[in-house]
């Protein structure tokens, strides 16, 4: 592995009353030394680290984070659920229901945007059909964590940058510009396990 290489991050979470499981699945690539033996380490190190706890701000608390890969097993649950709970107090919202965070490259057109749909919020977070201003405002936090706090120089782990993956022409392009939705989106089934 070598610095410029693309890894997909897998974030997972599982519900503890049902067999429901979400993935949020951003793709970063390494841009420079790593500060842990495997870029795999370090990119879950680097995402714990700067995004995790903003991105649990934007899920309901009826939603576990299922153990990343390097993840101290203390986390793990006698139910095999995982530790962090979403920060969301409340009754959850439908499971199809999804926060958007959309994002572009300089590039344009379909081929340099892309949208990140993350696991339902909870009813706290919906106003009148609309994520409250509280909730877009968690979910600009995030993205900007991923478009600024990841690829900062760190001492505990290697600057990581938010790319695009371009199905269309199978090339990565870089995150230039973000903005959380104001609407909800709908999990599409093929972005859901079972």
């Amino acid at each position: 592995m070598a610095i410029g290489d693309k890894f997909r991050l897998k974030v997972t979470f599982k519900s503890d009353i049902s067999a429901f499981v979400a993935q949020v699945t951003p793709v970063f690539s390494q841009e420079g030394a790593l500060f842990f033996d495997t870029p795999e380490e370090d990119l879950v190190g680097a995402f714990r680290e700067e995004c995790e706890a903003l991105l649990l701000a934007c899920v309901t608390n009826a939603l576990r984070l299922v153990p990343l890969p390097g993840q101290a097993s203390s986390h793990t649950l006698a139910l095999g659920l995982a530790g962090p709970a979403g920060g969301q107090g409340g009754d959850r919202m439908p499971p199809r229901s999804a926060s958007i965070l959309s994002f572009r490259s300089p590039t344009p057109g379909k081929r340099g945007r892309g949208r990140m749909y993350l696991p339902p919020a909870s009813e706290t977070s919906n106003t009148a059909g609309h994520p409250t201003g509280a909730h877009v405002t968690a979910l600009n936090d995030l993205g900007q964590s991923m478009i600024s706090d990841m690829p900062s120089i760190s001492v505990t782990h290697a600057p990581w940058v938010w790319y695009i993956h371009s199905l269309a022409d199978g090339d990565f392009k870089p995150v230039s510009q973000f903005v959380g939705r104001d609407y909800w989106g709908t999990q599409r089934d093929r972005t859901r396990i079972y």
